[in-house]
């Protein structure tokens, strides 16, 4: 016994040096015949892997050596060949079968095919509607990190990016509902889909941030700097993302701002060929969902060919894009069908259906058709397969790395918050269709990483807000989802700090709230639900001051309309007109509300309470003078839309919207128009205040060469910071200048800078300048003043509201305001407050109201009567 039991000893520790490449120490110890025979077997199968070993280093010596030559070789020359032989040694088994008759869609339902090898396709797809999920998410596990070594020649993406790639989710779609409905359910699976998809992008950023703790000692950020300049500096024509991270790498306080694990995946996917990154940038530019492979290429214009096979080969391997949908929502894939595709579904399953169903009901047919079968045939789980087809997506964990690339290259302009939109305007800069201020730029620090972190998260849930928002009325649930999202974290988001200066905008905290608040304005009748939301609002003091006129008013409006609480509106009311914070058009709309709780003959406030509030009304106000004039109304839309007017012109009879028509009424009597809304008086500003507004040094204002104004330009830090400049410039024009050299300076001003870029400035106007000289004729340099101080000290409240139409003729020099309002339209609180202001300067102002012939007449001139 004891010398068997050493034989086998022997064996391990021989087994053991075999792998070891090391020659096993003898034993003088005899064993049986039958373990001689095993040792001998053992030792020829040993023998055979090692020559095996040899053999298999040798190819991948000799392998290594043949690509480094290719590399070394000319890019532009020999790509095609390098990529045809990566391809043929990596090529999937389905192609390598038969090269000759390939077929590019058994390649891609190949995809698919391999993918239910692994996970039985039969059950993995979701095919029960899920419930609401829960808002409360559990913390993720810890996840280990690695320090990983990067090679010069090679860097093998899915080894470097192991700990920071997402695991699938196997919660998504097992839960039931009891609802029967499509419209509810579907409402619940948006939302569902939602919170899924954010949750996923929280957990990667966790990772992300856990591997930048164990990643920070490594330091190996400047490193990385040379590798990305010398693929993208290679590059004879940069495509759109290669300029935003050559931009977002020459600042290097920016470029510090990414995790160390980002850096390293954008480095894989930059080193990718040129198609392979016009592919993913496509991807990411189209909605975040799942995009049918042979449509999507159809659409792009890309071969369906070999090549292709590889390149969506390679990326999924990488990590950067993902061709699994087995763990996805079943409705979520129905989705991606036409209505023709689920009529066939209909007829292929033997369920009856209307002929007149919406999408949205036909797919929730097929679901609770579906919910019915404990499980799906192989056949029927091949229609599913087949309808639905090979689909694609950026990996969630890729999509977040662009989306904080393209933040940082951004932020600083908000209009561009789309991809589509900040393309558009860099190829508008390339192509010289705009030229942007000049001015001088100091890369000073606005975030740290943590704090760009949490900015990027906040500034993506306002963007998806924002989306949703364009589609409402089908949208509904996931914009409150949002809206109750965000308020469960409300205690967060007060914790963090303020800067208490215009740079709070770039804080997480001023997002959130700036979100609360238009979630309260959009969703008025859902009282329940805003109230507390509005009270947590005016119970912090960081953040939106300037809003806090607005949250005191719908406050008052649900205690009058909802709960008929007069009393507490009342207060609500008092303290709003109190605050120090408001803003005159703000006490506008607050001196309306009360002046008609004052007024209200049933369920009246208390006499103390409407005594305090009449003493805070303005004594006199004055009134607004309005004319009215009639047409003929070609069409009318309903609420919401703009009804249509005929008109006789000296040519011909034609017709036009209600500015039009109050246009040709006014041209009629002698006068010239323009229906500008404010616009004229924007443009005349800027231009008589551009050098104070762009070439001023304020620190921390122009951080950035693609910025069209200064960042504090839309706050009251911009007056604060340039008071004396400001000031100095009011006086000049009103006073110091004489009216020659007032035009003489807007002329000079117009030459330097009527081609600049600014965003606010109308184009119609600045290639009309006569325009404005007859502007400042007719208004005089007192009120042109004026009208600028209002602009400089507030913009961002005073832009909007101004009548719409300036009224002038040369002859007289004489001008006036118009405000058109067609039947049916009421005046705004900001518009009363600029008409007011405009009267109170000596500037003729007046409110044409313009209704169809044959109706009553028009609705009251202002809002308070």
């Amino acid at each position: 016994m004891q010398g068997r039991e050493k034989t086998h000893v022997q064996k391990k520790i021989s087994d053991f040096f075999n792998v070891s490449k090391l020659s096993p120490p003898t034993a003088d110890v005899r064993a049986p015949k039958s373990v001689k025979r095993k040792q001998k077997n053992t030792q020829v199968q040993n023998s055979e892997q090692r020559l095996l070993a040899n053999e298999l280093k040798c190819k991948i010596e000799k392998k290594t050596n043949e690509d480094v030559k290719c590399l070394a070789v000319n890019k532009t020359k020999n790509l095609k060949q390098f990529e045809k032989v990566q391809f043929e040694r990596s090529v999937p088994k389905v192609i390598s079968k038969n090269m000759d008759n390939f077929n590019f869609s058994n390649y891609v339902s190949s995809l698919n095919n391999d993918t239910n090898v692994k996970r039985n396709a039969t059950t993995s797809l979701s095919t029960t509607p899920p419930k609401k999920v829960k808002q409360d998410v559990e913390s993720n596990e810890e996840i280990n990190c690695k320090q990983h070594e990067t090679s010069e020649l090679e860097f093998e993406g899915p080894d470097v990016i192991t700990s920071i790639k997402e695991e699938p989710n196997d919660d998504v779609g097992n839960n039931e509902t009891t609802s029967d409905t499509g419209n509810e359910n579907d409402d619940i699976v948006c939302v569902s889909e939602y919170i899924d998809s954010m949750q996923k992008n929280e957990d990667y950023k966790n990772r992300l941030m856990k591997t930048e703790k164990c990643d920070e000692a490594l330091e190996f950020k400047s490193e990385f700097v040379d590798k990305f300049q010398t693929l993208l500096y290679d590059s004879s024509k940069k495509s759109y993302l290669q300029k935003i991270m050559l931009y977002v790498i020459e600042h290097f306080y920016l470029y510090n701002l990414l995790y160390n694990g980002e850096i390293q995946l954008l480095h894989v996917f930059f080193s990718l060929p040129d198609d392979y990154q016009f592919f993913c940038y496509k991807l990411f530019t189209r909605q975040s969902k799942w995009q049918n492979i042979l449509k999507f290429l159809n659409d792009i214009k890309m071969p369906q060919d070999k090549t292709t096979c590889y390149m969506i080969t390679t990326l999924s391997e990488k990590g950067i894009v993902t061709t699994d949908y087995t763990t996805e929502n079943f409705y979520t894939l129905l989705d991606l069908l036409t209505v023709e595709d689920l009529k066939t579904m209909h007829k292929d399953f033997k369920i009856k259906h209307m002929k007149r169903m919406t999408k949205n009901q036909l797919i929730w047919s097929i679901l609770n058709y579906c919910k019915s079968q404990t499980t799906l045939t192989s056949d029927q789980s091949s229609i599913l397969r087949e309808k639905i087809g090979p689909c694609i997506q950026l990996t969630h964990g890729f999509h977040t790395v662009l989306f904080r690339l393209h933040l940082l290259y951004s932020f600083t302009n908000k209009d561009l918050n789309s991809t589509f939109k900040l393309q558009q305007f860099m190829d508008k800069i390339n192509n010289a269709d705009i030229i942007l201020p000049s001015y001088t730029v100091h890369a000073e620090k606005i975030f740290d990483k943590e704090s760009f972190a949490m900015y990027s998260s906040a500034w993506e849930y306002y963007q998806d807000y924002e989306k949703y928002s364009e589609k409402k009325k089908s949208k509904v649930e996931i914009l409150l989802e949002i809206g109750k999202l965000v308020y469960s974290n409300f205690q967060e988001i007060v914790k963090t700090e303020a800067r208490n200066n215009f740079l709070d905008r770039f804080n997480s905290g001023y997002i959130y709230i700036a979100l609360l608040s238009r979630f309260c304005s959009d969703f008025p009748k859902e009282h329940d639900i805003i109230l507390p939301i509005l009270k947590s609002l005016l119970d912090q003091n960081k953040y939106c001051h300037h809003k806090r006129g607005n949250w005191y008013g719908q406050i008052a409006t649900i205690y009058t309309k909802h709960f008929i609480d007069i009393d507490k509106a009342a207060q609500y009311l008092l303290e709003g007109l109190n605050c120090t914070y408001i803003n005159d058009i703000q006490i506008e709309d607050l001196w309306i509300k009360a002046n008609a709780l004052i007024k209200r003959k049933k369920n009246r406030a208390s006499e103390a309470l409407c005594t305090r509030l009449a003493q805070l009304l303005p004594s006199k106000s004055p009134k607004i003078p309005s004319i009215q004039i009639f047409g003929t109304a070609v069409s009318n839309f309903g609420p919401g839309h703009k009804a249509i007017y005929s008109y006789e012109t000296e040519d011909a009879t034609v017709v036009g919207s209600v500015e039009e028509f109050t246009i040709n009424h006014y041209a009629s009597q002698g006068y010239r128009a323009i229906h500008c809304e404010g616009s004229l008086m924007v443009t005349i500003y800027i231009i008589l205040f551009w050098d104070i507004i762009y070439e001023i040094n304020v620190p921390q204002t122009f951080v950035s060469e693609i910025q069209t104004l200064p960042l504090d330009f839309f706050t009251p830090d911009f007056y604060t910071n340039r008071k004396s400049a400001i000031d100095k410039r009011l006086q000049d024009i009103a006073e110091n200048w004489t009216f020659n050299q007032l035009t003489e300076f807007m002329y000079e001003h117009l030459k330097l800078h009527s081609n600049h870029y600014t965003g606010l400035c109308s184009l119609e106007i600045l290639s009309n300048t006569e325009i404005i000289f007859d502007a400042m004729v007719c208004l005089g340099r007192k009120a042109l003043s004026m009208i600028c101080g209002r602009l400089a000290i507030s913009f961002k409240e005073h832009r909007s509201g101004m009548p719409d139409l300036f009224v002038w003729t040369r002859d007289t020099g004489k001008c006036k305001f118009v405000e058109v309002k067609g039947h049916g339209d009421r005046i705004a609180s900001n518009q009363s407050v600029w008409m007011k202001y405009l009267l109170n300067l000596g500037i003729d102002v007046e409110v044409c109201h313009v209704n169809s012939k044959g109706t009553k007449r028009a609705n009251p001139m202002t809002p308070d009567n």
